[in-house]
């Protein structure tokens, strides 16, 4: 039987995404001194709460990292993702298996879906590109679940190296999804 607590927080839940709020991009601080600019795409759709096609959503959307030397922002490589009762387990996706993009130090990198599906929580990690397992990842940022959902959000700049950055997502409208990015940053 559910706690009032956990009521509470539910009700709060369903009122946050039946209110169409929503909230600036989160940033956590950016050590490698990051110059601010704005991403290369403009505002998503306003999508304030769950849809009927939302919940029907049988795969991921795509992710996009902005920041980057790359003409249009990349698509992440999917990892593990599960939604609407499916969804796939992977291990750390070693770097060989990653299309390489390249980046400055302290570059501001934004992650968002390419379709605007809103943003629940996020935990981005970091790890050598030579360590296959991800055995040694490191947090660059995160948050739990946030209502109002986000558009996108910010993971702190990378150092020079040659990286693969792992970017947890989880949709406002339920599930989530990892993406994989190989870094060379100068």
């Amino acid at each position: 039987m559910p706690t009032p607590r956990l009521a509470i927080l539910a009700l709060a839940a369903v009122v946050a995404a039946c209110t169409g709020s929503s909230a600036s991009p989160t940033t956590s601080g950016s050590p490698g001194g990051a110059a601010a600019s704005a991403p290369p795409w403009s505002a998503g759709p306003d999508v304030s709460g769950p849809s009927a096609a939302a919940s029907q959503r049988s795969f991921p959307p795509a992710a996009l990292l902005a920041g980057t030397q790359q003409a249009a922002p990349p698509g992440g490589t999917l990892g593990s993702w599960a939604l609407a009762g499916g969804g796939s387990d992977s291990p750390w996706l070693p770097a060989t298996s990653l299309t390489e993009v390249r980046s400055v130090a302290g570059a501001r990198l934004v992650v968002r879906f390419a379709d605007g599906t809103r943003i629940g929580f996020w935990q981005a990690l970091y790890a050598r590109a030579d360590d296959k397992a991800g055995a040694e990842a490191t947090g660059l940022g995160g948050r739990e679940i946030q209502l109002p959902a986000i558009d996108e959000v910010t993971p702190d700049a990378l150092g020079p190296g040659d990286w693969v950055l792992s970017v947890r997502l989880g949709l406002a409208e339920g599930g989530s999804a990892t993406y994989y990015w190989r870094l060379r940053v100068n």
